[in-house]
Formats: C-alpha cells, structure tokens, sequence
C-alpha cells in the first residue's frame, strides 16, 4: 500500500476537490481517497484542467476522466484554459503557464465553495525534482525544503510516496488511467 498522509490532516466533514489529468498518479490518488472516504468521513469530488496544449489527445484525456467521476457518482467540474495564448501574456515557460491557470482554476473552485480543500497527486519523485530545480535556480534554504504536504487550501497525500509504488498499486488494483 502507498505511504500516504491522509491520517494527518483534519478532514472530517470536509469536501475533497480531486486534481485529476487521468495519468496513473491522478487515478490512485482518486482511487486512494474514495477507497478511505468513509473512514476519513470526507465527501469527493473531481475536477480537470485541460490545458489546451495536446489538442484532441487533451480532449479525450478529460472526457475519460469525466466518465470515470461519473462511475465512481462524484460530482465533475472541468476547467478548460489555453496555456499557449496565456504564455504570451504572462511571460513564462509553458509548464509554468499551466501551473499558474491550474493554480487559478483551484482558487476559483474554492472560492466558488465547490469544496474545502484541492488534493493532487504529487509525489516524492516530484518533490526531489522539485528541491534540484530550485537548487539549480539559486534557491535560499526555504526552497531546499521543496514542495509542503499542505500550502494554503492544497493537500498532497501521496508526497512521500514513490512514482514506483502508485505504479505498483495502480497495477495490483487494475485502475484505468491516461497516458499523459
């Protein structure tokens, strides 16, 4: 089983907006919180960014992810933003962009109460690549610690998990998810 921190946040009663792309990282987390919502005593829901950057890939990406809130009977919100026009813009490097549009995208389904709290599926693989991006940036002592398990109305349950084990639990669970 994935080493995830669900125990330690305080969501009793809250609602959990789901960050779902489709890719396995974003299935086993979904898979992970509706398996233990009802002893976490959470209610779900999802929602999807599409970025607007790999065209009718990107499209049908959502869509799965759509069907797949609509099997599991949890509520959808689906954002659609188009990075490549933003970039211009705001000036930044396309991953940046995204992360920014996600990141307005999040602020709004909270502030619109859609739930209480965003969970994405970040992991320890992405917490290493992020501590080595801001080193290379020159980054003070703050940065080296990387990513947190909270920030603000963000969770990441599966921080201190490994790319490998959601791999593995993916299999064994046999999750349909999205190359993305």
């Amino acid at each position: 089983m994935m080493n995830n921190l669900l125990d330690t946040f305080s969501l009793s009663g809250k609602t959990i907006g789901v960050a779902v792309s489709g890719g396995k990282d974003s299935m086993a987390l979904l898979n992970l919180l509706e398996t233990e919502k009802e002893k976490l005593n959470i209610n779900l829901l999802v929602i999807n960014v599409e970025h607007g950057i790999r065209g009718e890939e990107s499209i049908s990406d959502s869509k799965f992810v759509e069907t797949q809130a609509k099997q599991k009977d949890l509520p959808f919100y689906s954002y659609s933003v188009d990075v490549l026009k933003e970039k211009q813009s705001l000036g930044l490097s396309i991953e940046e962009t995204a992360r920014v549009l996600r990141k307005r995208c999040f602020d709004d389904a909270i502030k619109n109460n859609y739930c209480d709290y965003i969970a994405t599926a970040h992991h320890a693989d992405d917490l290493t690549e992020s501590v080595l991006l801001n080193i290379f940036r020159g980054t003070s002592l703050k940065g080296l610690k990387g990513m947190s398990v909270k920030n603000e109305y963000i969770i990441r349950p599966l921080l201190y998990t490994k790319k490998s084990e959601i791999d593995e639990y993916i299999a064994k669970n046999n999750i349909p998810y999205c190359e993305d």
